[in-house]
């Protein structure tokens, strides 16, 4: 990967993912940058005076964010990583900056401390992937950062992926020396090679499983359960699998939930 960035609300939440973009960081030798981005309301008017109080709120809590981090961490490791503060609405400004930095892959928090207990996806979260088509992955609150062997994928349409839709995943793999498992939805018992396209045969999945239900969240919860990952990969399409879950601006517990990173894909 050519770079990592994470984006903070100087939360607690956010305080853990920005350590998980670290770990990951380090572990596979990726630079990482810190982004926030601040902007009054509309309905304030847009006054420079609120502008520049979050401005100098902003700047005091990445400053206190630096400090806490240099007691948690070897000062030379922590010579690559960047913080950047900007004025901008969210949404807008972190597509500019993955696109201006070259990045791979945003990190964010599932949700943050205001947002109701009852969700997995928060506001933010749910906006960036609902709203932007840059590959994202979520952190809940409790994740940490432990070496990335296990990976599954849960694809409904083994065919309908390309290359560039699992290149983030496919870097993800190489850099973490990762295995790749693949959950898929056929209504047939079982899966034949002929069914499997070549992009995914190009990511060499160790083992791909047909979970033959008709409740996508329902048995991709249940084959969590009973197998172990450190990752759990999906792809947003504008129609398809996930689909559904994902096009909120927040998603709930009921409906779905995981306590390790998912690894959102967009369709290219």
């Amino acid at each position: 990967m050519q770079k990592i960035l994470v984006y903070t609300y100087f939360s607690e939440n956010c305080y853990n993912t920005v350590k998980y973009a670290i770990d990951l960081g380090l572990a596979t030798d990726t630079p990482v940058r810190i982004l926030h981005f601040y902007k009054s309301p509309k309905s304030a008017g847009m006054l420079l005076s609120i502008d520049k109080r979050l401005q100098d709120d902003a700047v005091k809590e990445m400053a206190i964010l630096k400090e806490r981090l240099i007691g948690e961490y070897p000062i030379e490791k922590l010579e690559s990583i960047e913080a950047n503060i900007g004025y901008g609405e969210m949404i807008k400004s972190i597509k500019k900056s993955m696109k201006r930095n070259k990045a791979d892959i945003l990190i964010v928090s599932a949700k943050e401390e205001y947002d109701s207990a009852d969700l997995f996806l928060g506001s933010v979260s749910g906006k960036l992937v609902r709203q932007t088509n840059i590959p994202v992955l979520i952190i809940p609150s409790q994740a940490k950062y432990k070496p990335i062997k296990s990976v599954l994928l849960a694809v409904k349409n083994l065919k309908a992926t390309n290359k560039s839709m699992l290149r983030p995943l496919r870097r993800f793999l190489e850099l973490s020396k990762a295995d790749l498992s693949v959950l898929t939805f056929l209504e047939k018992a079982k899966v034949k090679k002929s069914d499997i396209g070549d992009s995914i045969k190009k990511l060499k999945p160790i083992s791909v499983e047909n979970a033959q239900g008709k409740n996508l969240y329902t048995d991709t919860s249940k084959y969590l359960g009973e197998n172990k990952f450190d990752i759990l990969a999906v792809i947003r399409k504008k129609k398809g699998f996930f689909n559904n879950f994902l096009n909120s601006n927040v998603v709930e517990k009921k409906k779905f939930k995981i306590n390790f990173p998912l690894l959102v894909l967009e369709e290219k």
